[in-house]
């Protein structure tokens, strides 16, 4: 190759002389040796490169050698074919296009090198700084949803007070949603003792004023001596471990009723974490504590009296300012005993084929008290919570390609008012419970079955003795969900997942009714009881990058 094999040669010279660091003063040393190397390797620049550059040279070396020998072979093709005429005008500026992207590409690396940077992936698209001080992580979590309710909706005309019903409300309720997006940013500054997360999220529903989008975790950590570290900002609080597992690395395709209704989610505060061997301890001390399912709705001329209707939610300190929802206290704290296995198989609430044995036993304690309550009035007809708090208990098990976990979660609640119950005393709290148990089984590398079951109660048909509600039945909670997981990559890789599973109601639905599960509220007639059987069917693709 009578013009290629100079052109590579003077092309991976000027590239060692590019990428190596010369005198700040040297005016152009670099390039002159650039230049001597065109015909010897042996003089390069005024110092070595950094390892990795040494690295990229010879790749990109090997890289062009091999093109070398390519289109050596190519020419004598076409000079045996066409002589002297294979050279044509149009073959000239592919090869000049060659040399200029190499080029190109070589001094993109020396500027990303010279501001002191580096980016690429590594499970994740990162950029840090070449001295150590600063790295960043950015992933992305996309979740697109179908699903399918059926639930017998009765009409408006025959409603108890507080049901939805026809025509709000239909029999068969179906249709896409994202149902979460999120991006993520994390990563450490100054040294990696020093870590921090920002999580912008768009939700699923969008207001006429307003965007959909929003914060969940947004915090600074330091890491300590002796496995201790420090956290400030808005997060998950330590309570219930299958809600403190991020919902990338769930098992089932949506968290359990249980978990959703009895379990704190975000707030701001301080939070502790001392890990050793074996063991770990939380601790959370901040704002208020969200607690769904936490005040009885009520009609009736004096409002005391609860209607068929779910219980009302209290949304707590996410995403609030100073002063909004304002407590006494608020504080929980979780402790974990490794039994057997690695901390980093229970990063998920799943049990891969590649994973060994595992046991993990965890408690939780939580507890708040309101500062500031709503008071009942015709805008606000909810006689809410003023004080509560639950423990929590769970048992993990993994096996090579298996997962069982099970968890009990006690809560009481104490409402602002007494109020009547159906049988003619007052009441002024409820003590509500649950027991959830899932399992899953790879049956290959990629295609995993699993199955749920969860037991409850809300402890409020007592107080649902307005007109029209003596009987019905929003306390319950039975359902069961059988579902499958495929991972198209296997189970090691977890980027794209597809999941689809149906879940049976055996109660009805109310209190534990939650539309971020696709679980709505069922119908409740007038003067007579609570409809029962709802279906759920969905279908789920989870993309993370």
């Amino acid at each position: 190759m009578v013009l290629a094999t100079p052109m590579c040669s003077l092309v991976i010279a000027g590239l060692c002389a590019v990428v190596s660091p010369a005198d700040a003063d040297g005016d152009g040393q670099a390039m002159a040796a650039g230049g001597a190397a065109a015909s010897s390797d042996a003089s390069v620049s005024a110092g070595p490169p950094s390892r990795n550059l040494q690295d990229e040279i010879a790749e990109l070396r090997a890289k062009m050698l091999e093109m070398e020998s390519r289109h050596q072979n190519e020419m004598a093709a076409l000079r045996a074919e066409y002589g002297d005429r294979w050279l044509t005008e149009q073959r000239a500026e592919e090869i000049r296009a060659l040399v200029r992207d190499v080029i190109s590409d070589a001094q993109s690396r020396t500027n990303l090198k010279g501001q002191g940077a580096t980016a690429g992936w590594d499970r994740h698209f990162f950029l840090a700084s070449e001295d150590g001080k600063f790295k960043m992580q950015v992933r992305a979590q996309i979740q697109a949803r179908w699903a399918l309710t059926d639930q017998n909706m009765g009409s408006a005309a025959s409603a108890a007070a507080g049901s939805p019903s026809q025509p709000t409300s239909s029999d068969n309720t179906w249709g896409f949603e994202f149902r979460r997006m999120k991006l993520d940013f994390s990563g450490y500054i100054i040294d990696p003792s020093w870590t921090y997360e920002l999580q912008p999220i768009w939700n699923r529903f969008q207001t006429v004023t307003a965007t959909n989008g929003s914060l969940e975790n947004v915090f600074i950590q330091k890491e300590l001596a002796d496995g201790l570290s420090v956290r400030v900002g808005q997060y998950k609080v330590p309570f219930n471990r299958e809600e403190f597992i991020t919902s990338t690395m769930q098992m089932v395709i949506e968290r359990s009723l249980a978990s959703e209704m009895l379990t704190p989610k975000f707030s701001q505060g301080l939070m502790a974490d001392w890990r050793t061997e074996h063991f770990r301890l939380r601790g959370f001390f901040g704002d208020a504590l969200r607690a769904n399912g936490s005040g009885v709705r009520v009609s009736g001329a004096g409002l005391d009296q609860g209607n068929a209707g779910p219980l009302a939610n209290y949304n707590g300190g996410f995403n609030q300012p100073i002063g909004t929802n304002p407590v006494n206290y608020a504080m929980s704290t979780r402790g974990e005993w490794r039994m057997a296995g690695n901390w980093s198989q229970f990063r998920d609430m799943m049990g891969t084929p590649d994973e060994d044995f595992g046991v993990l036993l965890g408690g939780a304690f939580m507890a708040q008290s309101l500062r500031q309550i709503p008071a009942t009035s015709a805008a606000n007809p909810v006689n809410p919570m003023k004080s509560m708090w639950a423990a929590t208990g769970d048992l993990t098990i993994e096996l090579p390609g298996a997962h069982l976990f099970a968890a009990g979660i006690y809560r009481r609640v104490n409402l602002v008012d007494s109020m009547m119950t159906r049988d003619g005393s007052a009441d002024d709290g409820m003590d509500q419970w649950s027991l959830m148990v899932e399992a899953g089984h790879f049956m290959t590398d990629s295609v995993e079955l699993y199955g749920r079951y969860e037991w409850g109660d809300s402890d409020s048909n007592k107080f649902r003795t307005f007109a029209g509600a003596t009987n019905a039945n929003g306390e319950q909670l039975s359902i069961l969900t059988v579902g499958v997981n495929w991972f198209p990559e296997g189970s090691k890789n977890r980027n794209l997942k597809w999941t689809a599973d149906i879940g049976f109601g055996f109660t009805p639905i109310i209190d534990w009714a939650n539309s971020g599960a696709d679980w709505m509220v069922d119908y409740t007639n007038n003067g007579g009881g609570s409809n029962d059987g709802q279906v759920v069917i969905r279908t789920q693709m989870q993309l993370l990058f």
